[in-house]
């Protein structure tokens, strides 16, 4: 099993360390997907399609994974939920709900880490691709169940992925 630290959401500050928003563990899937923004159109006659590469990508990002109560994790993972909830047992309502509370009332960017590749660039200048440093995230979407009292919660959240101006 992959530490839990692996795949991780942070809200970088600038004269302390950044705070971690949510601990995307255990049983997560990571998806990114780079779309190209090309223009396309049909001829009226019997030559091909008309296909130009604007080279305009958009990066998107979806994680989808559980969150668990903290007294059903492995120590260490147990011990930062709680630390960053502030409450033991910390449950998987309260992850839920630090994430939303962070996408709504706080906002981006946030760093987004996950295995060798970090989401951190604030610029242009700062992105290595080649690197695995990628532009930093914005919340675009969190999809958790409605039914409260549930000791783990399915969730679905969705980021794209670019520079703020």
């Amino acid at each position: 099993m992959a530490d839990h630290t692996e795949v991780r959401l942070e809200k970088p500050r600038e004269s302390a360390p950044n705070e971690v928003v949510a601990y995307f563990a255990p049983n997560f899937e990571v998806q990114p997907s780079f779309d190209n923004d090309l223009f396309t159109a049909e001829r009226a006659t019997d030559r091909p399609t008309v296909a130009r590469d604007n080279r305009q990508y958009s990066h998107e990002l979806s994680i989808q994974g559980v969150f668990e109560e903290s007294d059903r994790l492995p120590d260490a993972h147990r011990a930062d939920v709680e630390s960053m909830v502030g409450a033991a047992p910390a449950t998987a309502r309260q992850q839920v709900n630090r994430l939303v509370h962070y996408a709504t009332q706080v906002g981006g960017p946030f760093y987004l880490y996950e295995g060798s590749d970090e989401y951190t660039a604030e610029s242009t200048a700062e992105v290595d691709i080649e690197s695995g440093v990628y532009p930093a995230v914005q919340i675009a979407s969190i999809e958790p169940p409605s039914q409260g009292g549930l000791s783990r919660f399915e969730y679905s959240v969705q980021f794209v992925v670019g520079v703020p101006r």
